[in-house]
């Protein structure tokens, strides 16, 4: 083979792809393929992994219509000199706007402003009009129209099914147990819960009880939360038991009553894992703690029932959170698609878990044992714990499975 066969440009033609590949190429106006592509596409249908280095910006420097990026790549592409958006940029469009600052993007934003031209369209899309968005719209929009639509995001009923258990506080536990052991809440499961400590108290006791769960909350640093929701989504775990920070952050608040704070535990101010995180296949959601506002009920529930998928939210209410609930279920009960009555009573007898309470009885174990920082494997296992014993299987009887 000479030179100049060995140098001639691979065509996407000549790869070997599917029609509809190449006639959707064809569509987008790319007329050959950059170097990554033309050696990297024919080993990929080959079967073969690979492992690719190539400049970043083969792209950027061919004048794209549309760029999708963070903040902090497109200031990166900017200061590099790949991409011009001076003159050139006619609409820029911000989603999850709510969490654009809580990101850490607020110093990179203000900066690819400084980059703009004066006149452009801009988009913001948030779930929620917060603090933080007024400030973004400050910054991005000139004179903007607001749309807030009257919907709860959340599924209708035939695909979302809410249930409630009135309980007493100090019933929590054996419930849950007694619900995850007897198999009555399968697939993946979030249990959400109100504050940090409440997080690793729960975490604790499932743990000596042999059922594995991985904890989410603000005391996490990204990289990890990251890699714990990546963990759940592959099926290493079940269970995940988050807090829902953003709660405890309203400045109206006074700081001592986070008692997480005291201890000076560094966390994220605007940490909420109620939304924001793609948790994929959420068959439950139990709200092991009542969320204190519709807002964060409707992001913690919204976890489950995506797309086609049906799924279920269980709800403890004890005597103290029963306003909360009414709140949601008034709520709830004016948007279509809802059924009036929001909330199905879980048909569960308590009376019934006597033998799961007695089991259950509050572990003292300090809860630093189960820190990001410490070994995990420091509880001590008890086996016998791990199995159920005869007689309270025989109360399965009386406990109905969760059913649409």
């Amino acid at each position: 083979m000479s030179d100049e066969e060995d140098s001639k440009l691979l065509e996407f033609h000549e790869m070997g792809l599917d029609d509809r590949l190449l006639k959707a190429i064809s569509m987008l106006g790319w007329s050959s393929p950059t170097p990554i592509q033309e050696r990297a596409i024919p080993l990929a249908l080959e079967g073969k992994d690979i492992l690719s280095q190539a400049r970043t910006g083969p792209m950027l420097s061919e004048k794209p219509d549309i760029v999708v990026g963070t903040p902090s790549r497109l200031l990166a592409h900017i200061q590099a000199g790949n991409l011009d958006v001076s003159e050139s940029l006619e609409m820029i469009v911000i989603d999850e706007a709510d969490l654009v600052f809580s990101f850490g993007y607020e110093d990179n934003v203000k900066a690819i402003l400084n980059h703009m031209p004066k006149i452009y369209q801009a988009f913001l899309m948030s779930a929620t009009l917060g603090d933080d968005v007024k400030a973004l719209k400050k910054m991005v929009l000139h004179n903007a129209v607001i749309l807030k639509l009257n919907e709860t995001n959340l599924p209708q009923t035939s695909q979302l099914t809410q249930y409630h258990i009135k309980c007493a506080e100090e019933d929590k536990f054996a419930l849950v147990y007694a619900l995850l052991k007897l198999r009555l809440v399968r697939g993946k499961t979030i249990l959400f819960v109100n504050n940090v400590d409440r997080c690793y108290k729960l975490r604790l006791f499932l743990e000596q009880f042999g059922i594995p769960a991985c904890v989410l909350n603000s005391e996490l640093p990204v990289n990890s939360r990251c890699h714990i929701v990546s963990q759940f989504n592959n099926g290493l775990y079940d269970y995940i038991i988050a807090s829902d920070e953003n709660l405890l952050q309203d400045p109206r608040n006074k700081p001592q009553q986070d008692n997480t704070q005291k201890r000076g535990r560094k966390k994220d101010q605007e940490f909420g894992v109620s939304r924001g995180l793609d948790f994929q296949n959420v068959s439950n959601v139990i709200n092991f703690d009542f969320p204190t506002t519709v807002q964060a009920y409707i992001h913690r529930v919204g976890r489950t029932a995506r797309g086609e998928n049906k799924g279920t939210a269980l709800s403890f209410v004890s005597i103290k959170e029963m306003p909360l609930l009414e709140n949601v279920e008034a709520e709830l009960a004016g948007h279509e698609g809802h059924e009036s009555a929001v909330f199905k009573p879980y048909q569960f007898k308590m009376e019934e878990i006597e033998g799961f309470k007695y089991r259950a009885k509050d572990n003292p174990r300090d809860l630093q044992i189960l820190r990001h920082d410490k070994n995990l494997h420091t509880v001590k296992s008890q086996p016998h714990m791990k199995h159920v014993p005869d007689y309270l299987n025989s109360d399965v009887a009386y406990i109905y499975e969760l059913s649409t």
